[in-house]
């Protein structure tokens, strides 16, 4: 993922939990929900930044999720 301007303010604002990639991989890792990471963010950066869950699950996608893997799945 190309950085963003929000992406930008996300890694500034997340400080030390950042940067924002870091930040929602190792959320998944802990098997916690894209809804609830999209809150963790909201709140992590003093209610700064505000995405969509499904922009940060297209930013950041599962490997399991990427195209490849549905083609393979779906053949």
């Amino acid at each position: 993922m190309a950085p963003t301007r929000t992406a930008q303010l996300a890694d500034l604002l997340l400080g030390d939990a950042g940067p924002l990639e870091t930040f929602v991989r190792s959320r998944r890792a802990e098997g916690r929900s894209w809804r609830l990471i999209a809150q963790d963010l909201y709140e992590a950066t003093g209610r700064e930044v505000n995405l969509a869950y499904e922009t940060l699950r297209g930013w950041y996608p599962d490997p399991a999720e990427t195209p490849a893997d549905a083609e393979a799945v779906a053949s």
